[in-house]
């Protein structure tokens, strides 16, 4: 992959599209993209000092603390959830449908300026009118448009019966621009835009197999079957998806969230993974040298546990859960951010070394671009934070990491996304 890909080809086109997006207010106070999305708890800037907490172990001896600032953000309150994660699924499921199967697409494939401001597509999907639920996956739909059988199964499968949707199908293909790269080699004739341009395809449905390739318990059959599908899961974090599913959720959910605020004349942003330093910034809530997001010990004053982990050897239900619980489970932190120490450890956007504080800056530092120096033995592996339910004590701490590589899916880590806020949003009060 090239060296930090970090803004969305999405970016390109409203800057083209001036007339639509001149018009928007670049002045609008927090409070209005709190509102109009849900879900999301807006962080002020600050600085702290990365990787401190109370009685530092020698295990830390390679992640000593450094001061760092961070500008104002928005992230998410809770884990992305299944339910969240599979309006990504079925939008995918749903783009398909309409632009391979469907029989008469001029009745979802539209012209609008606000598609057109988003998105460079000469036709796009109308949603409004793609009512997805009456028009394409009843049974009178199907019989009107019978090239929607090709998208199931026509046998019987290990884990899929006849008739079931083949996921294999669902791939989301998208386009990110790499504005950081291309500035720096502004002066070099020799490079085009294609350079600087990143594409990918990615499998969008989650491995459900993680359950039983993870761990081995009687209890993973019934997760591997129903933890995604089925609705009862549906405020769990969603578990199963690599760091490249996240990273095109981000990209999906950009498009989503801007669909909104342009709608409510607030400047567009970019959804994406937040970096190492953003997240563990949210973590501790603005509290100093803590341990953990609620302060250093780790259960409350009233001797309740304060999170979902492996609370001693062999013993994963005394803090009420066996697996992972809903992603609002537990008291939120003093920003008001559920979860950031365990029931799922949370993908960021930083590549991974074993000591980052020598390499980086101290303004919200994000760690890309390793091909450059030879570590290419590191390029893979993406920063994991937070800790989950199979994890000890020490791995929720705040000032704890780890890594997973970028193409592994597990049953411990899901995502949660940002936002960064404007220079406006920063500064008011």
């Amino acid at each position: 992959m090239k060296n930090s890909i970090k803004y969305l080809v999405i970016a390109t086109v409203l800057i083209s599209s001036c007339s639509v997006l001149d018009k928007l207010n670049s002045g609008q106070d927090y409070r209005s993209i709190v509102a109009i999305i849900p879900g999301q708890v807006f962080v002020p800037a600050g600085a702290y000092e990365l990787g401190s907490g109370k009685d530092p172990n020698v295990f830390e001896q390679f992640s000593q603390g450094k001061v760092i600032s961070v500008g104002a953000f928005f992230i998410d309150a809770n884990e992305v959830t299944n339910d969240e994660y599979r309006q990504f699924v079925n939008w995918v499921r749903d783009s398909i449908a309409i632009t391979n199967f469907v029989v008469n697409k001029e009745e979802f494939l539209v012209k609008t300026k606000l598609d057109l401001a988003l998105n460079n597509e000469p036709r796009l999907i109308n949603w409004a009118a793609a009512d997805m639920n009456r028009l394409l996956w009843t049974k009178p739909a199907r019989k009107k448009n019978p090239r929607l059988d090709e998208m199931f199964y026509k046998q019987n499968h290990l884990f899929n019966r006849k008739g079931d949707l083949d996921t294999r199908i669902l791939k989301y293909a998208y386009t990110t621009f790499d504005y950081n790269e291309a500035f720096k080699n502004i002066d070099n004739l020799a490079k085009s835009i294609n350079d600087y341009t990143f594409r990918d395809t990615v499998s969008v449905y989650p491995d459900t197999t993680v359950w039983v390739k993870d761990f081995d318990n009687p209890t993973n059959d019934m997760l591997l079957k129903e933890y995604f599908s089925n609705p009862k899961f549906g405020k769990y974090p969603v578990v199963g998806v690599t760091w490249k599913q996240a990273k095109a959720f981000t990209v999906w959910k950009t498009q989503i969230v801007n669909r909104r605020l342009i709608s409510a004349k607030i400047k567009p942003v970019q959804v994406r993974l937040p970096s190492e330093a953003e997240w563990e910034y949210a973590a501790r809530g603005g509290q100093k040298g803590m341990n953990y997001p609620w302060g250093n010990e780790l259960n409350s004053l009233k001797g309740c546990l304060m999170a979902n982990y492996k609370v001693a050897p062999g013993n994963y239900v005394a803090d009420g859960g066996l697996f992972t619980k809903p992603a609002k489970s537990y008291l939120p932190n003093n920003y008001g951010i559920y979860n950031m120490s365990g029931n799922v450890a949370e993908w960021t956007e930083n590549y991974y070394t074993a000591s980052p504080q020598g390499i980086v800056g101290n303004l919200n530092p994000i760690l890309l671009g390793l091909e450059a120096n030879n570590n290419l033995q590191d390029v893979e592996k993406r920063v994991v934070k937070g800790g989950s339910w199979r994890d000890a004590p020490y791995f929720i701490r705040n000032a704890s990491r780890t890594f997973e590589h970028q193409d592994i899916p597990r049953s411990y880590i899901g995502f949660r996304t940002v936002m960064t806020a404007s220079l406006e949003q920063s500064i008011k009060k």
